[in-house]
């Protein structure tokens, strides 16, 4: 199964695709310089990416994907450093040339321009905007790693301002081809080197997308879904909607002063139909949210009451075993009959443990209670009951521990002493719809065993089976004794009808 990428790797290879094709558009340009292959310099508009121009943009590039090398040696960050600092370099000293009016010869230090473009002064220098940019830009990959104020990164801050730069003139292209050529600083900025700034200024942000500001668009919550959604329409809308404007007023089919009240409504539709869609999104993963922590409730109130009733059921295996000890000590002469006793006693109760853990501390059937009591006394009975009913756990160790007291006497006293000996069992619950109670009448008849016509003694087991029904299952017990052996009639009262 492949491995699904975080959101953060996504950013990453983002920035790793920009910063080659970056590469790429500026190589492209300069094989157009070096061939003079006028179409590869500039694409239709009649400005082309100049030759330092597009060295620098390599630089830039090369140090961007530098940059996203997972193991960052020394070498690297120095090379890194060092192409970063070069464009930065470059733009630093074509913007000296634009203030103090003077020519340092870098312009055509690569490729000489014999014939440049009407109304170009300076043959083979870049824009104003653009030596900027690249200041900007070069800063930017230099102090990637920097760590800044809070959500402040400088990286993130630098390249913001070269989108910025780059983002307007690439939307003045869109919607002219001439671009913002009216504009003096704008002069000269192609749209291959305005492509190339946004490419890189946006690489630069997707470098490191956990840090500053980008943590807020690459992050796993909610917010930064939404955000990455709302900032794709907030560039995307008004930029077509303003092209669909200029074609419509170009090809005189509304006024301008039309399409500038067609232009605004258009906006207004689209961002409320946007934000209705987001708001029916955050609704339906609020519900989500909302179902989550509820089950989570549930599920922690669920484990609270299993903790309450497993602390209960410890004190009461406690009482009982504390109780069993005593009345054994009581009626028990020897100590390893005493021994033999209690360790059969207490495996039971331990048997019964493991049988409630094993059904989660959910309600038994009677059924299987009896399975787990007979399969320690290796026997088996014969159940005429005619449906099966479920014992609360609360109330399934003593019921258990009478079960088995009953065969023990069995097997010592009863039916079960003899291999001729039988036992069979039945049950009938009886539901009152007067209580919250469930009455259960269980029946225990043997037959096949020695003949007891005189009630017997009680012993420890008629006194844990009386203890127990008693005080755990609010019941008692009728016995009757005969030829065939004993027969014995217990009413229980069940927490909960079940």
């Amino acid at each position: 199964m492949p491995r699904q990428c975080t959101t953060d790797q996504v950013f990453v290879r983002g920035a790793f695709v920009l910063g080659l094709l970056a590469i790429l558009v500026a190589g492209t340009v300069l094989v157009g310089w070096y061939l003079h292959v006028g179409w590869l310099t500039g694409v239709g508009t009649g400005v082309a990416m100049r030759a330092n121009t597009a060295l620098a943009f390599i630089l830039a590039g090369s140090a961007l994907l530098l940059c996203l090398r997972p193991q960052q040696t020394r070498i690297t960050k120095i090379l890194a450093r060092g192409f970063a600092l070069v464009p930065a370099i470059i733009g630093a000293l074509t913007l000296s040339e634009y203030l103090w009016s003077c020519d340092l010869h870098i312009d055509q230090l690569l490729v000489r321009d014999p014939q440049p473009p009407a109304g170009i002064f300076y043959p083979g220098r870049m824009s104003p905007m653009s030596a900027t940019a690249f200041i900007l830009l070069g800063l930017s990959l230099v102090l990637i790693d920097v760590r800044g104020l809070g959500r402040l990164v400088p990286a993130e801050v630098l390249a913001l301002l070269t989108l910025a730069i780059s983002g307007l003139a690439l939307i003045g292209y869109a919607h002219d081809p001439h671009g913002l050529h009216d504009i003096r600083v704008f002069t000269q900025m192609s749209i291959q080197t305005a492509l190339s700034f946004v490419a890189l200024s946006i690489g630069v942000l997707s470098a490191r997308p956990s840090r500053g500001l980008m943590r807020l668009v690459s992050g796993p919550r909610v917010g930064s879904a939404v955000a990455r959604r709302l900032l794709f329409v907030a560039v995307l809308l008004p930029v077509v909607l303003g092209w669909v404007r200029i074609l419509l007023v170009k090809a005189h089919i509304v006024t301008p002063e039309s399409a500038v009240v067609i232009f605004i409504w258009c906006i207004v539709v689209m961002l409320a139909i946007v934000i209705l869609v987001h708001a029916a999104l955050l609704n339906r993963a609020d519900e989500k949210r909302i179902a989550m922590e509820e089950d989570i409730r549930r599920r922690a109130e669920h484990e609270r009451l299993l903790v309450q009733e497993m602390n209960h059921r410890v004190r009461n295996n406690l009482g009982a075993l504390i109780g069993l000890i005593t009345t054994m000590q009581r009626d028990t002469g020897d100590i390893a009959t005493f021994a033999q006793s209690i360790s059969g006693r207490v495996a039971t109760m331990a048997a019964i443990h493991n049988m409630l853990a094993a059904s989660r501390w959910e309600p038994v059937s009677l059924h299987h209670i009896i399975q787990v009591i007979t399969a320690r006394h290796a026997l088996s009975v014969a159940s005429s009951a005619s449906r099966d009913i479920n014992i609360p756990a609360r109330q399934v160790p003593p019921m258990a521990m009478v079960v088995n007291e009953l065969f023990t006497n069995s097997c010592k006293y009863g039916a079960l002493s003899r291999h001729t000996g039988t036992v069979e069992v039945d049950w009938q619950p009886d539901h009152n719809a007067d209580s919250s109670r469930t009455r259960l009448q269980f029946n225990w008849k043997e037959a096949g065993g020695p003949e007891i016509m005189v009630e017997p003694k009680a012993g420890t087991g008629t006194r844990l089976i009386n203890g127990f029904l008693r005080h755990e299952l609010h019941g008692f017990i009728c016995s009757s004794y005969g030829r065939n052996g004993a027969e014995h009639a217990i009413t229980i009262e069940l927490d909960h009808a079940i």
